[in-house]
């Protein structure tokens, strides 16, 4: 079966790997230099995080954990130099339990403990993750900008589902591409696929080349 990661492979590039709880590697590990799965808690997975246990561990701390240990992996790989590499993450944020307070700050094991207690309000909650989520990710441009990467790197940032009891249409996710070379970003108001998505990034791979018309056919608005 033919994957990003085998076309990669197939392109040249070393596939660095970070995911939370989906098994790529042990299915794509043949295709994958250098991966690695972070787990579910047990206890958390199971169900006790509604007992006892989550007063001495709160999720939110496991969650924090992995945060900091995929992003951590990530900037020590950016560090020793990405040329040649393609780098793919499965993050679990902004994904619950919420760990960033509106600033975007990792939240303390104490409000994490009140939160099990006393639920915040779920819309404002998902709003500070986003803040976090976005701040994470500006450590990883800084990085690439850091050692030169960054420009001539194509960055896409994909949501694999939205939260639909916060009213969300779960099948819209959004789609941000920064493109080798790019300086100005548009707005483009179309649906695109997971089909056409993989499209798009297989003709890169495969030879440099970058086909917008696989990816959707809605021209393109300047944003503001």
């Amino acid at each position: 079966t033919e994957t990003v990661f085998s076309i990669a492979k197939g392109g040249g590039y070393d596939v660095f790997l970070r995911s939370f709880a989906y098994p790529y590697v042990s299915n794509f590990g043949n295709a994958i230099q250098d991966g690695r799965t972070h787990p579910f808690n047990t206890l958390w997975r199971l169900g006790m995080h509604s007992l006892v246990w989550p007063m001495f561990s709160p999720g939110g701390l496991q969650h924090q954990a992995t945060t900091d240990a995929i992003l951590n992996a990530y900037l020590k790989r950016i560090e020793q130099g990405s040329k040649g590499t393609m780098f793919f993450v499965h993050w679990n944020i902004p994904h619950d339990p919420f760990i960033f307070d509106r600033h975007g700050n990792k939240l303390s094991r104490a409000v994490l403990t009140k939160h099990l207690i006393r639920r915040p309000d779920r819309m404002a909650a998902y709003r500070d993750q986003m803040v976090g989520t976005d701040a994470v990710l500006g450590r990883l441009v800084a990085a690439m900008k850091e050692n030169g990467s960054y420009d001539e790197a194509l960055l896409v940032v994909l949501g694999d589902h939205n939260i639909g009891e916060l009213g969300l249409d779960m099948t819209r996710v959004p789609l941000l591409i920064k493109r080798p070379g790019q300086k100005k970003f548009f707005v483009i108001r179309s649906e695109a696929g997971t089909i056409g998505l993989f499209d798009y990034l297989k003709g890169y791979l495969a030879s440099g080349n970058l086909d917008r018309s696989v990816l959707l056919k809605q021209a393109e608005s300047p944003g503001s």
